[in-house]
């Protein structure tokens, strides 16, 4: 079973999740992949008293997985000639000779029905009513690191697969309707997520909404220039700047040379040359207003960066790129005016779901980690991006006007 009494450990062990792996590492029996519910019907004192972890993996990652390990001719449990361990993997002849995006297309209309339990949703094995009923979870990619830390046991990852970055072998529906099909599990596996912590989020950030009072946006915006004007918290800010001396209105070269100035005067932080500079809006653009226009909503999100990496994958990475940041925060409008815009879960957990995309993608380019910039005062992450020698603008209207000031240097 797999319950480690030396260490009052129980693992839910989901499929396709490095399970195999860390019940070798922890000398475990496995009984095969059960819910919680089986070990709590089964292993009460255990279960009253044990801590209970499960290893949690990115669905698109783990779908990609499950399909490689299905058409292997022979793995650590599977063969084609049926000798392994466990026979010919159940699904091998269903998938063996079907490209992936067809099998999406199958398995999304309800005409392919597949045996192995790695298709399962993770979320059926440790949530109850939606409810996660673990102790920790632990991201598949950490895993051999959190058994050294937590326990001083060397973990060896076995029973992989030959596995491709997602994004490579999913195309653009493919990704969608995996995304709809497996929306539990996004939630939960970005639930476990802690790369993203640095991410500021600006619960309240109602009034100094940087491009709607630029452009004379919303219901709020004549309302808001007048705060920021008359307010003496936003005084050098680089909008209150713009309002007391603009003439004309979207006047771009003259917000240009105040960010210049204002960065000059401030001795602000700038990019270095051969660093890629790369802006996400996050916030309340993840959840989606039937009101508003295509910013606002999540798979436009999606859709617009699997698209970018499509059009950088193709081109041969440049080597004078040294450095790549991701400059973003977590806005919520907070809109008391229509009740929009307010911080939600959903928006947090999708905000982490586009930066992890988001870098990974950046980092199977260019072979470059990129490193997360994000401050509560925006003029400083504005004042960074306009200053970039290369940059990647994100799906949002502060963004356009960023390239705009750009454009001018």
């Amino acid at each position: 079973m797999p319950i480690s009494h030396k260490h009052k450990l129980i693992f839910i062990h989901i499929a396709k999740n490095a399970g195999t792996s860390l019940e070798n590492a922890f000398e475990m029996e496995s009984p095969g992949h059960k819910t919680w519910r089986y070990y709590k019907q089964n292993y009460r004192n255990e279960w009253s008293s044990y801590k209970k972890i499960a290893v949690v993996r990115n669905p698109f990652e783990r779908f990609v997985s499950n399909y490689c390990y299905a058409i292997m001719d022979k793995s650590y449990h599977h063969s084609k000639d049926g000798n392994a361990k466990h026979g010919k993997h159940p699904d091998y002849d269903s998938c063996k000779n079907i490209n992936i995006n067809h099998l999406v297309d199958l398995l999304f209309s309800g005409k392919v029905f597949l045996n192995h339990q790695g298709w399962q949703t993770q979320a059926e094995y440790i949530t109850d009513n939606q409810e996660i009923v673990v102790d920790e979870l632990v991201q598949i990619e950490n895993v051999s690191e959190w058994a050294k830390n937590n326990y001083n046991v060397d973990m060896a990852i076995i029973n992989k697969s030959d596995n491709h970055f997602y994004l490579d072998i999913l195309n653009l529906d493919s990704i969608l309707k995996l995304r709809t099909m497996y929306d539990s599990d996004f939630r939960l596996y970005y639930s476990a997520v802690k790369n993203f912590d640095s991410i500021k989020i600006l619960k309240n950030n109602s009034v100094y909404r940087f491009s709607d009072l630029f452009y004379k946006k919303g219901i709020r915006w004549k309302e808001d220039r007048n705060i920021i004007l008359s307010d003496n918290q936003y005084d050098n800010s680089i909008l209150k700047i713009y309002l007391q001396t603009y003439k004309e209105e979207n006047d771009i070269q003259l917000l240009n040379e105040i960010v210049r100035k204002k960065s000059a005067d401030d001795k602000l932080k700038t990019p270095q040359k051969d660093e890629l500079v790369i802006h996400l809006r996050l916030g309340d653009v993840m959840d989606n207003y039937s009101n508003d226009s295509g910013f606002r909503h999540f798979n436009n999100n999606i859709a617009h960066y699997y698209n970018i990496y499509k059009l950088l994958k193709p081109s041969s990475p440049e080597q004078s790129i040294k450095k790549i940041t991701v400059v973003t925060a977590m806005h919520f409008g907070a809109n008391d005016k229509n009740g929009l815009y307010f911080f939600s879960e959903n928006a947090r957990l999708k905000s982490i779901e586009i930066a992890d995309m988001v870098t990974k993608l950046l980092k199977q380019c260019y072979n470059v980690e990129p490193t997360i910039l994000s401050n509560e005062d925006f003029d400083l992450d504005f004042n960074y991006m306009v200053h970039a020698n290369r940059f990647i603008k994100g799906l949002s209207q502060v963004s356009d006007l960023i390239q705009k000031c750009r454009t001018l240097n």
